[in-house]
């Protein structure tokens, strides 16, 4: 994990925000976690070649954090088993459809000239 300070105003909304700073919210409104635009689109590439990219992914970060002293706990303090699966899912979808939205604004535009 990395922690780093963004700074907001109530000109812009919290996932403009995060976007701004290449960071993707696990939703459109109020995530509680974001995700680097980088590993998603590390994401799209590795998904190509695996069916169960998702869950792989999510090992991976889980084993790699934990290797070096991380933990993941939820307000109880409890360590979370599988703290990336669900957002590293949540933030793929909210992409995917972006994505697909972005790609169909330029098709539309392209069309038009």
């Amino acid at each position: 994990f990395t922690s780093i300070n963004v700074l907001s105003c109530d000109c812009s909304m919290l996932p403009q925000t995060l976007i701004s700073h290449g960071l993707f919210p696990t939703a459109p409104s109020q995530p509680w976690m974001a995700v680097s635009v980088e590993l998603l689109l590390f994401y799209c590439v590795l998904f190509k070649h695996s069916c169960d990219a998702i869950n792989a992914l999510a090992a991976a970060l889980n084993t790699y954090y934990s290797r070096h002293g991380f933990r993941v706990n939820c307000y109880q303090g409890t360590t979370v088993k599988e703290p990336f699966r669900r957002g590293l899912s949540q933030a793929m979808q909210w992409y995917a459809i972006l994505q697909a939205e972005v790609d169909k604004q330029v098709d539309n535009i392209l069309q038009h000239c």
